[in-house]
């Protein structure tokens, strides 16, 4: 089976630009998925516990199967940043 990566390499460096945007609409997409379940919740400490329990990093790996491991870096780093960002702004909702 030939395997086709979803980013362009120059110089055999992935186009970062393109990881990033990757994982961007990667992580969003996610967050929309699970903030129908996190709505439920009325607790917004509850909600950050449980969404700190997502295995994000894990699941950029697996989507990201295949792919060289500089990719799978970069993209991992967005979708942690984001993550991490999207928890303060919970906690800051919280007080």
């Amino acid at each position: 089976m030939i395997f086709m990566s979803r980013f362009e390499h120059v110089n055999g460096r992935p186009v970062e630009e393109q990881v990033e945007a990757w994982a961007q609409k990667f992580f969003f997409d996610t967050m929309q998925l699970l903030n129908a379940f996190f709505a439920q919740l009325e607790d917004a400490a509850d909600t950050c516990e449980r969404l700190a329990a997502v295995p994000f990093d894990d699941m950029v790996r697996e989507e990201l199967e295949g792919e060289d491991e500089e990719s799978v870096a970069i993209a991992t780093a967005v979708v942690r940043e984001l993550f991490a960002q999207e928890l303060e702004f919970i906690k800051a909702y919280a007080e």
